[in-house]
């Protein structure tokens, strides 16, 4: 292999990331996996805010040229060859949702690698950044915020480059929301103007969303909506989706006619699970709480049916929530039928819903409640 085939890319930022399980082969191979499903393999020699960089050997990845590798990002997973074990694994249990378990192997490797336990120590450039963000992500889910926003704003000063850096100011105001701090938040935002130039209008914006869930948060939905309301057309698709949620969020407290004007406006142009899965529990509620049971019916299912945003989304506790409440939907109309069959039915549609949100979230907040309501409706069938 020549020096001529050797080249570098440089692929767009990814504001999310995790590792993946090292696939066999040489173990000295870094692997970053593009978000339209291309592997770019060689040495990983940049990890920052503004680009992911790679030396690729050999090529580029099958179906890619080297031009269309920059332009396919983000980078939705990377993995580094001399990741320690412990660390892989804090990872592993992070993507489940094991945050207990995920700090102490975060610390694990950190400690393996101070004391050079290991036989290869992990390139600077992305192994202490990685340390402090998902750290900082373990302390923030486990309900110590001030701890979290220890280790992000260590990341911040630290490893002022790293990709994780947008990532660390917008959860660093989310502690402070999950704290009820809003004079904190709003001291932190002020520190947006001491960030690295060229990310600053980012943060801004994220700040602004931040600002707005605060002020939702406080019960103030008249002040939050014009702050998500100048976001729902941001060229950021994440920022877009946050803040027309936040929008829903808003107009259900504040108008329910404007919120379901709003909701159907959004099922019928947005194409994001997340959206539509949001808008159609908003209508669901909205009708629930009308004791429209059939309509509010018919929106629950398309919720669970239809909108399904995946287990590892942050919003699978909306489908979850969607669940229970289709089950709530067939026991109102139970109660209500005076036919005997639709009655009978509408049970038997009950405790299979319940049974099956028992099921499929069985660590959920639900679980319990499911099961009981489940095996309650069984005996009287």
């Amino acid at each position: 292999m020549t020096k001529a085939s050797c080249f570098t890319v440089a692929i767009a930022l990814a504001l999310s990331a995790s590792a993946v399980a090292q696939p066999k082969g040489d173990p000295k191979i870094d692997r970053i996996t593009l978000k339209k499903g291309g592997v770019a393999e060689g040495t990983i020699t940049k990890d920052s805010y503004s680009r992911v960089e790679i030396q690729i050997s050999g090529g580029a990845p099958t179906g890619y040229t080297p031009s269309e590798i920059a332009r396919s990002g983000p980078v939705v997973k990377i993995d580094f060859w001399d990741m320690p074990g412990p660390f892989r694994g804090a990872l592993n249990d992070i993507e489940a949702g094991n945050w207990q378990e995920a700090l102490g192997k975060i610390t694990n490797a950190e400690d393996s690698v101070n004391l050079k336990e290991i036989k290869v120590i992990p390139r600077a450039f992305w192994f202490g950044a990685w340390v402090n963000y998902y750290r900082g992500v373990c302390l923030k889910e486990l309900a110590r915020p001030e701890h979290a926003i220890q280790s992000f704003k260590k990341l911040i000063d630290k490893q002022k480059d790293s990709r994780f850096v947008p990532d660390a100011y917008e959860l660093i105001l989310e502690c402070y929301r999950d704290k009820g701090d809003s004079e904190g938040a709003d001291a932190f935002l002020q520190e947006i103007e001491k960030a690295p130039k060229e990310i600053q209008p980012q943060l801004k914006k994220r700040a602004q969303k931040q600002k707005a869930e605060i002020l939702l948060q406080q019960d103030k939905p008249k002040e939050a909506l014009p702050l998500f309301e100048g976001l729902t057309n941001d060229a950021d698709t994440d920022i877009k989706a946050d803040a027309i949620m936040g929008v829903i969020k808003c107009k259900s407290k504040i108008d329910p006619e404007q919120l379901a004007s709003y909701c159907k406006t959004v099922l019928t142009t947005a194409q994001d699970a997340s959206l539509l899965l949001v808008a159609s529990n908003a209508l669901g509620d909205s009708a629930f709480g009308r004791k429209q049971y059939a309509e509010a019916k018919n929106f629950y299912i398309d919720s669970v049916v239809r909108y399904h945003p995946g287990r590892s989304s942050p919003l699978a506790k909306e489908h979850e929530r969607a669940l229970f409440h289709l089950a709530r939907c067939y026991e109102e109309l139970a109660a209500g039928a005076k036919d005997t069959n639709a009655k009978k039915t509408y049970e038997i549609m009950a405790g299979r819903t319940y049974r099956e949100l028992s099921l499929e979230y069985a660590s959920g907040r639900y679980r319990d409640e499911s099961a009981a309501k489940a095996a309650k409706l069984d005996k009287a069938d």
